[in-house]
């Protein structure tokens, strides 16, 4: 995700899933419905950011990573 974030700095990420827990990584929410025509849009919700236990330690794995050109400069 860094990567799209450095490169595509203007882009939108769009992510589906079907579980709650899931809203811990996001910043909005937007509610699908099916038509006979197409998915119709029935929300726009915007989300906290309410960091769940497995977002916080994710954060904290990535932010421990060094950086692959430092990595194989120690060796």
């Amino acid at each position: 995700m860094q990567l799209v974030l450095e490169r595509l700095p203007e882009a939108t990420v769009i992510s589906v899933g079907h579980r709650a827990e899931l809203e811990a990584f996001h910043t909005r929410k937007l509610v699908l419905e099916y038509h006979a025509e197409g998915a119709r849009l029935v929300r726009d919700e915007s989300l906290e950011r309410k960091f769940g236990r497995s977002a916080r330690f994710l954060s904290k794995m990535r932010a421990r990573k060094k950086p692959r050109k430092a990595r194989n400069a120690s060796r």
